[in-house]
């Protein structure tokens, strides 16, 4: 491909845009790897003979509410989701949610994968995407799995803030 021989050899970010209304990335396969949220190496110089971009219409939805002490909606919280695998990093993995005057959130045309989720208070979510804030994060998460098309509902009470 004359784009391919165009590169310079370094990492790249494959990044798909322009997608109709309802339709999303579901993958990158570079070599038989999943390269969405990944670099793509090409810091060797050899190209792969075949890039498959996979989309599709199956959105998954994670919605719920956030509990306060009381058992009400706590309007102050914010969830956030972040991939379980420290090694995903693609913004799509990656959300940040502000609970409604009910607590309730919905996140919508989430990738599937192994997902932690955490409520915080709004004041926490400064620079929330650093590794060490998800560290801190991590221990005190709910861990939950979505699949292409899925819906679910979850329940969330703040975490304490650190």
């Amino acid at each position: 491909c004359a784009t391919a021989e165009a590169l310079l050899p370094q990492r790249y970010l494959l990044e798909v845009g322009g997608l109709p209304n309802g339709w999303r990335l579901a993958g990158i396969q570079a070599d038989g790897r999943d390269v969405s949220d990944l670099p793509l190496d090409l810091t060797s110089g050899r190209v792969p003979p075949e890039v498959v971009v996979d989309v599709t219409d199956q959105l998954a939805v994670l919605a719920g509410t956030v509990r306060g002490a009381d058992a009400l909606g706590d309007a102050t919280a914010t969830v956030l989701v972040f991939p379980r695998d420290g090694r995903r990093s693609g913004e799509r993995r990656f959300r940040a949610v502000r609970a409604g005057l009910d607590g309730a959130f919905v996140i919508r045309d989430l990738p599937p994968g192994d997902y932690h989720l955490i409520a915080v208070d709004d004041a926490e979510t400064s620079d929330w995407v650093n590794a060490d804030r998800l560290d801190r994060y991590r221990p005190r998460a709910t861990s939950i799995t979505l699949r292409a098309g899925d819906t679910r509902f979850v329940e969330l009470r703040r975490a304490p803030a650190r």
